[in-house]
């Protein structure tokens, strides 16, 4: 394999296996706001929409079904818009850990091993064509026989 499609190849292989962990983040973002988003729902159907007390903390949580976000997530009481009225919001109070351990980088992780193994895979199927062309490996190969090419001024 050229060097220019080798580095190629390689740089693929990361970007793809970056790219791929920030869509599984991006995506457990997502399902963890809309459960949070559905449980908020859930509990002003029940509960009064102005306030907040024990109670609707408690049936809040229980509606919410990611177990990881059930332990961070909070309700908060905005003033937002015109008319300043205040409106019941829900947050999911994730960290980045928190976030990176409910995800699934299993597919990131995947082509990070493939990409860090990749440039030893390369060195190989180098030295294995050599070593497939004359019966030698260029450790092993005299000095008689590496002074035999075109190019060497001994003989």
């Amino acid at each position: 394999m050229k060097p220019q499609l080798a580095i190629l190849v390689f740089l693929l292989l990361v970007s793809s296996a970056v790219l791929t962990g920030i869509d599984s983040l991006c995506r457990t973002e997502r399902r963890a706001q809309q459960a949070v988003d559905q449980a908020l729902a859930r509990t002003i159907e029940l509960c009064e929409p102005d306030r907040i007390d024990t109670d609707t903390i408690q049936v809040y949580r229980s509606f919410i079904t990611m177990n990881g976000v059930r332990d961070t997530a909070y309700l908060t009481l905005d003033m937002r818009g015109e008319e300043r009225q205040l409106k019941l919001t829900a947050r999911t109070g994730l960290t980045f850990a928190v976030l990176w351990a409910l995800s699934d980088q299993r597919a990131s992780g995947a082509l990070s091993v493939v990409a860090s193994r990749f440039p030893v895979l390369v060195r190989r199927s180098r030295t294995a064509k050599f070593s497939d062309l004359t019966g030698l490996s260029s450790a092993s190969m005299p000095a008689v026989a590496r002074c035999t090419s075109r190019r060497c001024s001994r003989h």
